[in-house]
């Protein structure tokens, strides 16, 4: 399957948040190996190095031909929003991309509450469904 790669442009990095997060933290932490590199001590870790791939998930039980699945290194980090799936298919289809997987920059945002309690992770993603931008550097 084809793979197009997705900027939001100069004008704000990584404004897309990605939802089911929370149901996702094993994924995550594994992807950035973060238990080996954040310290007990810190109580928030940033890293924007990661590419993420947006894969329409027609057969999902929760949002039946809608979903976007979200995969880092081949793992559910998470989900675009009910509305933002919805919008990024109608982007795919107004580009005449309808059947693709999607490719953008991530960040993944880890924060404590506390000392001693676990990072909580999350991702965010450098692309606007609603304003598909082809990142010509990456053709």
């Amino acid at each position: 399957m084809q793979v197009l790669y997705f900027t939001a442009g100069p004008d704000k990095e990584f404004p897309l948040p990605v939802e089911g997060w929370n149901h996702h933290q094993q994924n995550i932490n594994s992807v950035g190996r973060f238990n080996e590199i954040v310290g007990k001590e810190e109580m928030g870790y940033l890293n924007d190095k990661f590419r993420a791939r947006l894969i329409l998930e027609d057969d999902n039980k929760y949002d039946l031909g809608n979903a976007v699945r979200v995969e880092i290194d081949s793992k559910l980090v998470g989900y675009l929003s009910r509305d933002n799936a919805k919008i990024y298919r109608k982007s795919l289809i107004k580009l005449g991309q309808a059947n693709v997987i999607g490719e953008c920059k991530a960040g993944v945002a880890g924060r404590r509450e506390a000392l001693g309690k676990p990072m909580v992770y999350r991702v965010w993603l450098d692309m606007l469904p609603w304003k598909l931008q082809i990142d010509e550097s990456r053709k």
